[in-house]
Protein backbone atom coordinates (compact mmCIF):
# COMPACT_ATOMS: atom_id res chain seq x y z
CA UNK A 1 0.00 0.00 0.00
CA UNK A 2 1.09 3.64 -0.85
CA UNK A 3 1.20 5.84 1.96
CA UNK A 4 1.93 9.97 1.12
CA UNK A 5 2.47 12.30 4.16
CA UNK A 6 -0.33 14.89 4.83
CA UNK A 7 -2.98 12.99 2.54
CA UNK A 8 -5.71 10.92 4.06
CA UNK A 9 -6.09 7.06 3.80
CA UNK A 10 -8.29 4.49 5.16
CA UNK A 11 -6.12 1.41 6.47
CA UNK A 12 -7.04 -1.73 8.04
CA UNK A 13 -4.58 -2.09 11.02
CA UNK A 14 -3.69 -5.30 12.11
CA UNK A 15 -2.20 -5.20 15.50
CA UNK A 16 0.66 -7.98 16.62
CA UNK A 17 -1.75 -9.78 18.58
CA UNK A 18 -3.87 -9.87 14.68
CA UNK A 19 -7.16 -7.70 16.23
CA UNK A 20 -7.75 -5.50 13.00
CA UNK A 21 -9.35 -2.42 13.22
CA UNK A 22 -10.53 0.22 10.19
CA UNK A 23 -8.67 3.71 10.71
CA UNK A 24 -8.33 7.12 8.82
CA UNK A 25 -5.18 8.56 8.79
CA UNK A 26 -2.98 11.14 7.98
CA UNK A 27 0.42 10.43 7.61
CA UNK A 28 3.06 12.95 8.69
CA UNK A 29 5.84 10.66 8.23
CA UNK A 30 6.05 7.69 5.73
CA UNK A 31 9.47 5.81 6.25
CA UNK A 32 11.64 5.55 3.13
CA UNK A 33 11.95 2.23 2.11
CA UNK A 34 14.46 3.41 -0.48
CA UNK A 35 17.91 2.32 0.39
CA UNK A 36 19.90 4.61 -1.95
CA UNK A 37 22.18 7.53 0.10
CA UNK A 38 21.83 10.93 -1.16
CA UNK A 39 25.18 12.34 -1.07
CA UNK A 40 27.34 15.38 -2.71
CA UNK A 41 29.95 14.13 -4.83
CA UNK A 42 33.12 16.14 -4.49
CA UNK A 43 34.94 13.30 -6.92
CA UNK A 44 36.51 16.00 -8.77
CA UNK A 45 37.46 18.36 -6.06
CA UNK A 46 41.20 19.45 -4.69
CA UNK A 47 41.21 18.06 -1.14
CA UNK A 48 40.85 21.42 0.11
CA UNK A 49 37.79 22.14 -1.88
CA UNK A 50 36.52 18.48 -0.19
CA UNK A 51 37.22 19.38 2.87
CA UNK A 52 35.23 23.32 2.87
CA UNK A 53 32.54 21.18 1.41
CA UNK A 54 33.09 18.64 4.28
CA UNK A 55 32.62 21.62 6.67
CA UNK A 56 29.72 23.65 4.72
CA UNK A 57 27.72 20.42 5.59
CA UNK A 58 28.62 20.05 8.62
CA UNK A 59 27.39 23.62 9.39
CA UNK A 60 24.13 23.54 7.53
CA UNK A 61 23.45 20.38 9.56
CA UNK A 62 23.95 22.46 12.81
CA UNK A 63 21.77 25.05 11.30
CA UNK A 64 18.91 22.60 10.13
CA UNK A 65 19.06 21.07 13.80
CA UNK A 66 18.94 24.28 15.04
CA UNK A 67 15.84 25.12 13.23
CA UNK A 68 14.15 21.82 14.26
CA UNK A 69 14.45 21.60 17.56
CA UNK A 70 13.00 25.29 17.87
CA UNK A 71 10.37 24.68 15.97
CA UNK A 72 6.65 24.54 16.92
CA UNK A 73 4.88 21.26 17.60
CA UNK A 74 1.95 20.77 14.95
CA UNK A 75 -0.35 21.87 17.92
CA UNK A 76 1.54 25.03 18.23
CA UNK A 77 1.74 25.70 14.96
CA UNK A 78 -2.05 25.64 14.24
CA UNK A 79 -2.72 27.11 17.51
CA UNK A 80 -0.60 30.13 16.12
CA UNK A 81 -1.63 30.44 12.59
CA UNK A 82 -5.17 28.88 12.72
CA UNK A 83 -5.83 30.27 16.22
CA UNK A 84 -7.87 26.52 16.71
CA UNK A 85 -6.81 24.97 19.86
CA UNK A 86 -7.19 20.64 18.48
CA UNK A 87 -5.27 17.45 20.39
CA UNK A 88 -4.68 14.92 17.59
CA UNK A 89 -4.52 11.22 18.43
CA UNK A 90 -0.81 10.15 18.12
CA UNK A 91 -0.12 7.19 16.95
CA UNK A 92 2.65 4.59 15.64
CA UNK A 93 1.65 2.37 12.65
CA UNK A 94 4.10 -0.48 11.70
CA UNK A 95 3.77 -0.27 8.09
CA UNK A 96 3.92 -3.92 7.51
CA UNK A 97 0.81 -4.60 9.83
CA UNK A 98 -1.28 -1.96 7.10
CA UNK A 99 -3.40 -2.74 4.56
CA UNK A 100 -5.97 -1.02 2.29
CA UNK A 101 -9.34 -1.33 2.68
Amino acid sequence: MMLHESQLVDIVYTKDNGEKSDRTIVPTYVPNTNPLVRAIDVTDLSGADQARIEQLVREYRKYKDRILNTMFTFESWVAHTHNIDISPKWRSFKPSNIDSI
